[in-house]
């Protein structure tokens, strides 16, 4: 049988739906921030020689969230590009192995379409042009904020 609705009872079932409803809300929203944080989730390449900033930047970027596989040289980035589908290049232009630049506009040769961000020492006007008329989607100066990288890995 069903409850007996009283004006003491009354305001405990309004609170106690509204309680419930609340707490589906809340959950309905986690639910959907991890959905969208999943699908937001790259498969990134980094290539970078310089030990340290590789690492920092490796882990900083999986910190958000994204996997990131790194390797120092070019011959190793072509191979990776080859077997895996990466949403992100992150590409130093200087390298033992040769010029970052050049990889970039291989890959836009051949139609390749991957977001590429440029990360360098390499600071003048120029270099910044050359890089974005090569195809890069994005062009940041070392030293950069790691934060700032995270943000336009998410744009």
């Amino acid at each position: 049988m069903g409850r007996l609705l009283t004006a003491t009872t009354l305001p405990t079932l309004a609170y106690g739906n509204l309680k419930e409803t609340e707490n589906f809300r809340q959950l309905h929203v986690s639910i959907e921030r991890k959905q969208r944080d999943t699908l937001r989730a790259m498969r990134i390449l980094l290539i970078e020689d310089e030990p340290l900033l590789g690492q920092a930047v490796q882990e900083h970027i999986a910190a958000d969230g994204h996997a990131v596989d790194r390797v120092a040289r070019l011959d190793q980035g072509r191979a990776a590009l080859l077997t895996v589908d990466y949403q992100l290049i992150l590409l130093d232009l200087h390298l033992p192995d040769g010029r970052g630049l050049d990889l970039l506009r291989d890959l836009r040769r051949r139609g390749d379409t991957r977001a590429v961000i440029i990360l360098t020492a390499r600071d003048q006007i120029n270099d910044r042009i050359d890089g974005l008329n090569a195809g890069a989607d994005d062009y940041l100066v070392k030293p950069f904020d790691l934060n700032e990288l995270s943000a336009r890995v998410a744009a």
